[in-house]
């Protein structure tokens, strides 16, 4: 996943930077510049957030689902 893919999903699931930073522990600002290109990341890095942002969808998912039952 680019650095531009991480920003166009993280917008479409709508979650914020701090939001993100929280989850896979990385600064905020530090993803910021990741998506505007401004920095290369480590793999390693793009890996966490890829993985931060999957999790965060799934929980988005399901707490969706979970208000679609009702």
């Amino acid at each position: 996943m680019t650095p531009r893919d991480l920003k166009t999903l993280r917008k479409k699931l709508r979650i914020s930077l701090v939001e993100l930073a929280a989850t896979v522990g990385l600064p905020s600002g530090y993803i910021g510049q990741i998506e505007e290109g401004e920095v290369v990341p480590l793999e390693r890095d793009l890996e966490r957030l890829e993985k931060g942002l999957r999790k965060l969808e799934g929980e988005l998912r399901e707490a969706d689902d979970q208000t679609t039952t009702w």
